[in-house]
């Protein structure tokens, strides 16, 4: 999730009791006693406040902002079981379950989650530390193991599986209805029952391969609730507004906010066969799959869900508030999406990705591949590996993030650069997302 400015960064003034000496700065908390707010950041969808309590614990509070348009959900107790089986077996990243808060009057105040840093992957991958380098890449691989074993289980659970919040986003916006609610009463059709799974409804070969638009961008934040990305002051959201911008473009026939000048601009960008592309695979990601059964998914795997040890020891995934049933291809999809929009970035010079310091974002997408498929190095060949789908799945968490910015953030021009990211991928089948 990117900071907005003004967002608070206490963490890494002060060394932590029982912290190791190779342990870099960003990732010791301030102070070594009591409880302390270290780390304050968010959007309009989420607020999150990150406070140290002493013997290197952590907690991690979740708070709806005002756009948030749907209430914050835990998973059922036996869901909750079953997730707790998995990791214990799965010799990767531990699941951290979140539990509801209460505000002064015992109203719930939000979600906390228990873990053992003050700084996710998504802050430490690109900090030019080279220890939180290496504590990152081993997480990755963490959370590949874990997302593998989720994935074993079949959503044979008595509750129906919950909506893909990501992808309901997505169509709503699609749709024209940015701000539409994202409530499971919203107007979206019911999945249909056959299912499509994320192959090309169209055609089984996933499509040709046209010219697209070259030149792309990503802004490197994730501004939804959903795997919330650390910021940094070189983000597009962080730096000054209205310095060197261009303005928006003319919006489109939904919401008159930012969400629907990005619509205006993204339908303008991809034309009509990739804008047609974009909701046939958004819409086929709504459907149960077609292959293999419903099985138990994460929901919204990110770097910023991803906490290590300062210690290096183990890693924690925060999990819960998008706990689904569906195709293993979009959890997998989602966090290669994002580990291909900071490499995108990185390439061409933009975002903070492109002004921080070099990373090897190949060695990191690698890390959490050989920790999926279960392998010491993940194959050159990655296609026939990984499940169907997951360079659409991919594909369309570059969407979502695109929107997400534009709604809970604000507008930004490095979102025309996005766009541009988006259409390039679309129109290569969301291979380059595979490519590492």
């Amino acid at each position: 999730m990117a900071e907005p400015p003004g967002a608070s960064d206490a963490a890494g003034a002060a060394h932590a009791v029982g912290d190791r000496a190779a342990v870099p700065a960003a990732v010791r908390p301030a102070g070594t006693a009591g409880s302390v707010t270290v780390r304050e950041y968010g959007t309009r969808y989420l607020r999150i406040s990150v406070r140290y309590h002493g013997e290197g614990r952590f907690s991690w509070l979740r708070v709806p902002g005002p756009a948030h348009d749907r209430p914050q959900t835990s998973p059922s107790p036996e869901v909750a079981a079953a997730l707790r089986r998995a990791a214990d077996t799965a010799f990767g990243a531990r699941l951290a379950l979140g539990e509801w808060a209460t505000g002064p009057g015992g109203e719930r105040g939000g979600m906390v989650y228990r873990v053992p840093g003050a700084m996710s992957v998504a802050r430490l991958l690109p900090s030019g530390d080279d220890t939180g380098y290496r504590l990152s890449v081993r997480a990755l691989t963490d959370m590949g193991r874990t997302l593998r074993q989720l994935h074993d289980v079949p959503w044979n659970f008595s509750a129906p599986a919950p909506p893909h919040h990501g992808v309901r986003r997505l169509l709503t916006w699609i749709g024209g209805r940015d701000g539409a609610s994202d409530s499971p009463g919203s107007d979206l059709r019911e999945a249909d029952p056959r299912g499509r799974g994320l192959r090309d409804p169209r055609s089984p070969d996933q499509g040709s391969r046209r010219p697209g638009p070259q030149g792309a961008d990503a802004l490197g934040a994730d501004p939804a609730g959903s795997g919330s990305r650390d910021a940094d002051p070189r983000d597009p959201a962080s730096r000054e507004r209205g310095r060197g911008r261009l303005g928006p473009p003319d919006r489109g026939p939904c919401d008159p906010g930012p969400g629907g000048q990005l619509w205006a601009l993204a339908r303008g960008r991809l034309g009509a066969r990739l804008w047609e592309r974009l909701g046939d695979w958004a819409e086929a990601a709504r459907q149960p799959p077609g292959r293999g059964g419903v099985v138990l998914l994460h929901g919204a795997p990110s770097t910023g869900w991803l906490v290590p040890s300062p210690a290096g020891d183990h890693s924690v995934l925060l999990t819960g508030e998008e706990v689904t049933g569906g195709d293993p291809a979009l959890d997998l999809g989602w966090i290669l999406g994002e580990l291909h929009e900071l490499r995108s970035a990185a390439t061409r010079g933009l975002g903070a990705a492109g002004q921080g310091p070099p990373v090897d974002y190949p060695a990191a997408a690698r890390a959490l591949l050989a920790g999926y498929l279960h392998t010491e190095e993940s194959p050159e060949d990655l296609g026939p590996a990984l499940p169907p789908g997951t360079a659409r799945a991919a594909t369309l968490r570059l969407a979502v993030h695109m929107r997400d910015f534009a709604s809970f953030v604000g507008w930004h021009e490095d979102l025309r650069h996005y766009a541009d990211l988006l259409a390039e991928t679309l129109d290569a089948d969301g291979e380059p997302t595979l490519h590492w």
